[in-house]
């Protein structure tokens, strides 16, 4: 099965002013979201992520969950969206969490709390 990173690196090379995501306030072209995903993708291998790790984003913003989520499929990890402040069913093991705020029941050392920065 393709990684769907591939796609959007072709994507870029291939038509780099096409949008890739839009929304009523916000677009991106395939060359914009290929540089951010990899600028991402690179903070967060420096943050500790690893390949085959579990990792949840608890970012409401789906724009930015999205792009998130195409970072951690750059660095081969197991992504799961949390789109809120909840805690995860207990079965649910992780190993980090990537979130835009600060959350008492997230493990702090398992956590990576992101700005606009990022």
């Amino acid at each position: 099965m393709a990684n769907p990173v591939d796609h959007l690196f072709f994507r870029a090379k291939l038509d780099p002013t096409a949008i890739a995501i839009q929304d009523m306030d916000r677009l991106i072209t395939f060359g914009q979201l290929s540089i951010l995903v990899k600028d991402i993708a690179n903070k967060l291998r420096q943050s500790g992520i690893r390949p085959g790790q579990v990792v949840v984003t608890a970012i409401p913003d789906k724009y930015f969950d999205w792009i998130f989520t195409l970072a951690l499929l750059h660095e081969a990890t197991i992504s799961c969206s949390n789109c809120q402040y909840l805690p995860s069913d207990s079965s649910l093991e992780y190993d980090w969490v990537i979130t835009d705020r600060s959350v008492e029941h997230f493990a702090p050392e398992k956590t990576i709390q992101i700005n606009q920065d990022w």
